[in-house]
């Protein structure tokens, strides 16, 4: 296991003479060793080295000043606060509800983040007088603004600022030189005044610098950022073979003295011996840092600081190993490939970024955009920049030539998405873990014959497994789940049944003696955690549980954007149904109330026309009893107007959409919310701020196939089954049965349909993209769905021999592996879920995708059988303690805190002798970007052979 980052990734400015390989051999693979002080204090110039690897200088030296879009967030190599918080609701589900309405619909939009895709502009510039020769190389990077707002003020995250910097390499990697003689420095030069709490900050600012140096005695590092505690690494080795290294780091962190939050420069040593596979940290000296007062080289007060015990500081050693089979790993990104070793491509069009040059406050830019089968996600600071106006052009990618197509933005107030039914035979879920709620009480409807199947007289969440092979099919559910306090899984007896005793007993008789008697068996609907999907098992799957076809197989739901040119003419909502009317009035109010009271509850977007609850009393039932059948003529209707639809009420011209005046939700609607419009407005409360869903919406010559079920289902005249409390019989009435009873004729059921989505952000809405030279709209590649079996070996545990459903998005982006959450300050396991998410939780895969015991490749493959090999490129790994080493390793060498770089180490390239000026206006390519973040794209040399 590489230990640190920096030793993984130092720069390949040097050119080698290298056989060029497939993608598959030639892919890097990088881990990144996380919560991790030394690790830590090397983050930023990391993220610089990751930067400017894929600037690709070896490629260009000599090629003068060339201009590369490098994404920023490829580079960051802690969890960002979206993937944290991503990976705590993934980890955080209270109940069997909350996984069921997990899938309920797509709206998670995809696994990958356009946001990582926003390119920032970067210069370049190599030369090498020969190959004996040292490689220096000049850089530019324009780092933008970033501005953070939390309830409703703003501060300035990162200002904007130009990176100037040199790095000359003058021996690479070897076995006497393990990181090679690199001399790499830059400073940070302020190109826009900010406000800094109560200084102002002019342009122009030096606001620190870094300088690493690397050679045969080992590395050293300072990091010098205006506001940041300073970086300060000092590594040597320790034997000749240089697999001994020990060193010395400030590491920053803060803690509460007096109520307010410090920060506190911690010194630290570390020694690493990888004959042993140990790394051991030793506390030594701890320092507030205070910057109101600075020294003459810029740098803050530092003051002795004594830690406490309570302040979270360890002081003494600790130790962990460095053995790759110790460590808790997880993947973030896998490769997938086909069987010649090139990239696996998805079929239609890829994702590609754009750019556009916008005017902000008198001074021309670039925004920059990245389009996919998801959305079309523009980069936070120029959104308010653009319009539907706004002309891009799309920045070409290998391979490409001619002259780049242009685009434009079209924004639909309404996500509209089709849903088609699916099915997959009952064996397919072989292995998989399920959690089902069962109703087994002695009141319970289905309460005696659950009882019989071995299920105790109560209500419960219970957690089994099925195997195809036993019996025709057999569940064994061990363990019951509880949420009262947290999710806590309880061994119970097992409870064993088969396909066919599910069948035998979980039934009921209806009609007995009529013409209409039929025998219904009851559905099981289960959550799998394995593959985060659900499943409703019916009669005919548990009695044929290897046939996928239509009548047998698992309903599963495939869903799809649907582009303005599919845009159905034409919907029909039968239940769940809004109106624009009714969410003016909703989003109205709530932006009115939240000001008083942020928490204020407001009147339903919905119409109480459109639930299966009675409005009014009947029957013996009462108002707000549910009561299957809503009434043809409470139908609503949606009609297709350029890339929105109306449903003809007045209210902005009935064109369906959350009031446009909302901007900034988190602030004008707070937490308010809405209630259902039934059991006078008490039921299931949402916030105004989430995205507001339709019911199932189906085409004009579905709406019959709702009909309620009758008496006769090949008369539509005869009587309905059941008997309406408050509607007359005669009137015609719609119900949801179509969507999942397959017991029905197959000419009245529905297994396609459409659902709406609107919301006050502007995710919530759907860019379309608009080719120039066709006034077409683009139609993206779809996600390919890919199966992968999990090893038959004893070190996956309960996985071992499961088949998984996986999602390919394009190169690097393949998700769907389970997961669960660790603890990271001792590597334990914590389970499935947790209920109080704390910051040393991290959500990890279950199980990595690699090689098996036998070392035969892993390969994934797709509904047609073609086998694609895999390959992890990049993920995190937390080392495992390993205190029985303390005290065995040496800290010996220069790595006193009297041995660590100071700011006199820095070079000044703002001004001065090592100056190297503004960036260039002259650039090879004229003036486009001719590498996008690794790779070659400029139609001629050197990308293209010569």
């Amino acid at each position: 296991m590489n230990m640190f980052k920096l030793f993984i990734v130092l720069l390949p400015f040097l050119a080698f003479n290298l056989q060029a390989q497939t993608p598959y051999q030639d892919d890097e693979v990088n881990f990144y060793v996380q919560d991790n002080p030394t690790n830590e204090s090397l983050e930023q110039v990391n993220f610089l080295l990751c930067i400017m690897d894929n600037m690709m200088a070896d490629k260009f030296v000599g090629y003068g000043n060339y201009l590369v879009d490098i994404h920023e967030k490829k580079c960051e190599q802690d969890a960002s606060d979206s993937q944290v918080e991503s990976e705590q609701k993934a980890a955080t589900a209270t109940s069997a509800n909350d996984k069921k309405n997990a899938t309920e619909s797509s709206d998670t939009g995809g696994s990958s983040n356009g946001a990582d895709n926003i390119a920032t502009p970067m210069i370049m510039n190599t030369q090498r007088a020969d190959t004996s020769s040292a490689q220096t190389s000049t850089f530019w990077a324009m780092l933008t603004e970033e501005v953070e707002t939390e309830d409703g003020v703003s501060r300035i995250e990162r200002p904007e600022m130009t990176v100037k910097g040199q790095a000359t390499v003058t021996q690479s990697p070897s076995n006497l030189v393990p990181y090679g003689e690199l001399d790499m420095s830059f400073n940070y030069e302020i190109t826009k005044a900010f406000q800094n709490g109560p200084q102002q900050i002019p342009a122009g600012t030096n606001a620190g610098g870094a300088r690493l140096i690397t050679n045969a005695d080992g590395v050293q590092f300072y990091d010098l950022m205006m506001g940041g505690v300073p970086a300060r690494v000092k590594t040597v080795f320790q034997d000749a073979a240089k697999t001994k290294v020990a060193g010395i780091f400030y590491w920053a962190t803060y803690i509460e003295i007096s109520e307010n939050w410090v920060p506190v420069a911690l010194v630290n040593q570390f020694s690493l011996d990888e004959s042993q596979k140990v790394y051991c940290l030793k506390f030594v000296n701890a320092y507030t840092v205070d910057w109101s007062t600075l020294n003459s080289a810029g740098e803050p007060t530092l003051s002795s600081y004594t830690p406490t015990g309570s302040d979270g500081i360890q002081t003494g050693e600790n130790c962990f190993s460095t053995d790759k089979a110790d460590a808790k790993r997880t993947v973030h990104r896998y490769g997938v490939y086909n069987s010649d070793g090139s990239r696996l491509a998805l079929t239609g069009t890829g994702a590609f970024p754009m750019e556009t040059t916008i005017t902000v406050n008198s001074e021309q830019r670039k925004a920059h955009a990245w389009a996919n089968f998801f959305n079309i996600h523009i980069d936070d600071r120029d959104r308010a920049h653009v319009n539907s106006d706004t002309v891009w052009t799309k920045r070409m990618l290998s391979g490409e030539s001619g002259t780049p197509p242009t685009y434009k933005i079209e924004t639909s107030n309404t996500r509209l998405e089709k849903v088609t039914i699916e099915t997959l035979s009952l064996a397919d879920l072989h292995k998989l873990s399920f959690e089902t709620w069962i109703e087994g009480d002695n009141g319970s409807y289905w309460g005696t014959e659950l009882q019989s199947l071995g299920f105790p007289a109560e209500n419960a969440e219970y957690k089994g497994t099925y195997d195809k092979d036993t019996n025709g099919g057999t569940w064994t559910f061990t363990h019951k789940i509880t949420h009262s306090s947290g999710y806590t899984e309880t061994d119970i007896t097992d409870i064993v049944f088969t396909n066919a005793n599910w069948v035998n007993t979980v039934k009921k008789v209806y009609g007995a003696g009529q013409s209409w008697q039929h025998t219904y068996v009851r559905n099981m609907w289960m959550w799998s955690p394995d593959t985060r999907q659900s499943y409703n098992i019916e009669k005919n799957s548990f009695e044929n549980p290897t046939s996928n076809t239509t009548s047998n197989g698992i309903i599963t739901r495939k869903y799809e954007n649907v582009t303005p040119a599919n845009f159905p003419a034409e919907l029909k909502c039968v239940e769940r149904c809004p109106t624009q009317t009714l969410i003016e009035a909703t989003y109205t109010n709530a932006v009115s109330n939240a000001g008083s009271n942020a928490s204020a509850t407001v009147a339903s977007p919905y119409s109480s026309d459109n639930w299966q609850y009675l409005t009014s009393a009947g029957g013996g039932y009462q108002a707000g009893d549910y009561f299957e059948g809503i009434l043809g003529t409470n139908v609503k209707t949606y009609t297709k107007t350029g890339i929105n639809y109306t449903d003809g009420t007045t209210a902005n011209g009935g064109i369906l959409g959350i009031p446009s005046s909302i901007t900034d939700p988190e602030n004008q609607l707070k937490t308010t919310k809405y209630f259902m419009p039934w059991n006078g407005g008490n039921t299931n409360s949402e916030l105004t701020r989430y995205r507001l869903h339709s019911g199932k919406l189906v085409l004009p010559d579905d709406l019959a196939k709702l009909d309620c079920p009758r008496q006769d289902e090949n008369d539509s005249n005869s009587a309905y089954r059941s008997t309406h409390p408050v509607f007359n019989a005669s009137d015609t009435r719609y119900c949801m049965a179509a969507f999942y009873d397959r017991s029905l004729p197959a000419a009245k059921q529905v297994t396609s349909w459409y659902q709406m989505a609107w919301g006050p952000n502007y995710w919530d809405k759907q860019n379309f993209l608009v080719d120039q030279a066709t006034n077409q709209y683009v139609t993206f590649a779809e996600p390919k769905t890919l199966y992968y079996t999990v090893w038959d070996e004893a070190k996956y545990g309960t996985d071992r021999g499961k088949k998984i459903t996986l999602r390919y998005e394009g190169f690097g982006e393949l998700h769907g592996i389970p997961g669960q959450v660790i603890d990271t300050r001792d590597g334990s396991i914590v389970g499935q879920y947790v209920s109080n998410w704390m910051p040393y939780h991290r959500y990890v895969n279950r199980f990595i995708m690699e090689p098996s015991v036998g070392n035969v490749e892993p390969t994934v493959s797709d509904k047609d059988g073609n086998v694609y090999k895999i390959k992890a490129l990049e993920g995190d790994e937390w080392l495992a303690i390993k205190n029985s080493a303390r005290g065995t390793l040496t800290y010996t060498g220069a790595i006193n805190e009297s041995d660590l770089p100071s700011s006199s180490s820095l070079k000044n390239h703002i001004s001065g002798a090592d100056a190297i000026g503004d960036p260039p206006t002259q650039l090879y390519g004229g003036g486009n970007s001719v590498v996008i973040h690794g790779e070659c794209v400029y139609a001629g040399l050197p990308c293209t052979a010569p």
